[in-house]
C-alpha cells in the first residue's frame, strides 16, 4: 500500500494511491480526525472492494486558523483545499464521495464543483442547513453546559480546552453550513442519520431532501446517535456504500 500524507497547505489527508480507477473519498466532521478506527474500517472495506481510499482530515483548519482567523476558523479555505487536493491526486478519476456531518456539506459542495467526478454522494448525519433551525442553538447552549461544568472542576484539562475550541469552531461555522444556492448536482445520494442524533437531528436531513434534493434515499436508523456507533448501523452504511460501488462500476 502506498499511502501519502500532506499539508495542502494546513490539513492531514491520506490516500492508498492504489491502481483502481474507482475511489471513494471520506470527508470526516468538525472534529473528527482521520486518525479514529472507524476510518480504517472504510480503507480496509474498501480495498476488499478494491476500490481506492481517500480521507481528508480538518481538524488542523480549526486549530491553524484559529490564532489568524478566529471569525473563520479556515472555513473559506476547505473547500479550496479539498478541491486541489482531489484534483492533484485523483487527476481525473471517477469517485464516490462519504460525508460524514459537517464533512457532509463539504462532500457536496465539491460535487457542485466535480459533478463529473463524483459519481455518487453518501451523506451520514450531514450538517447542512442545521442553522436555520432551532437545533443549533440548542447544540451551542449544550456545549455552554458542558464547559461551565468543566470551568470549575478541571479548567486546566485537555477535555476543557478542546472544547472551547469546539465552542469557538460552532460560532465560526455558523453561515457555512448554510445553502447559498440550490444543488445543482444530480447524481445518486444516500443520506443516513441516526433517529437519536443530539447534535444533528434526523428532521435536518428530512427537510434537507424535500426543500432540495428529491432524488436522494433517506434512511433513518432507530436508537442511533450522531457517530453510527451501533453495529447494526455501521452495517447499514457499508451496505449503501457496497451498493453505491456496485452501481457505479456497473454503469
Amino acid at each position: 500500500m502506498n499511502e501519502r500524507y500532506g499539508q495542502k497547505p494546513q490539513f492531514l489527508y491520506c490516500h492508498d494511491n492504489s491502481h483502481y480507477p474507482l475511489s471513494v473519498v471520506f470527508f470526516s466532521g468538525l472534529g473528527s480526525t482521520i486518525e479514529r478506527q472507524h476510518v480504517e474500517e472504510y480503507r480496509t472495506f474498501c480495498h476488499q472492494n478494491n476500490v481506492s481510499f481517500m480521507a481528508l482530515d480538518f481538524t488542523a483548519h480549526a486549530y491553524k486558523y484559529q490564532k489568524n482567523e478566529p471569525q473563520d476558523f479556515g472555513m473559506n479555505h476547505r473547500l479550496s483545499d479539498a478541491l486541489n487536493v482531489l484534483q492533484n491526486e485523483l487527476k481525473n478519476k471517477p469517485f464516490i464521495m462519504v460525508g460524514f456531518s459537517m464533512g457532509g456539506k463539504l462532500a457536496l459542495d465539491v460535487s457542485q464543483q466535480l459533478k463529473n467526478q463524483t459519481k455518487a454522494l453518501i451523506e451520514l448525519a450531514p450538517a447542512i442547513e442545521l442553522s436555520r433551525y432551532q437545533w443549533y442553538d440548542n447544540l451551542n447552549l449544550m456545549v455552554q453546559k458542558k464547559l461551565n461544568a468543566l470551568g470549575k472542576t478541571n479548567p486546566e484539562s485537555k477535555t476543557f480546552e478542546n472544547l472551547c475550541v469546539f465552542a469557538q469552531m460552532l460560532k465560526a461555522v455558523k453561515g457555512h453550513l448554510l445553502l447559498k444556492e440550490p444543488v445543482s448536482y444530480g447524481g445518486n445520494i444516500d443520506i443516513l442519520h441516526g433517529m437519536v442524533d443530539k447534535h444533528v437531528p434526523y428532521q435536518n436531513s428530512l427537510k434537507f431532501k424535500k426543500n432540495y434534493v428529491p432524488q436522494a434515499q433517506v434512511a433513518i436508523l432507530p436508537g442511533e446517535s450522531h457517530h453510527f456507533l451501533q453495529p447494526h448501523s455501521r452495517q447499514v452504511i457499508f451496505n449503501t456504500l457496497a451498493n453505491t460501488i456496485k452501481m457505479v462500476k456497473g454503469r
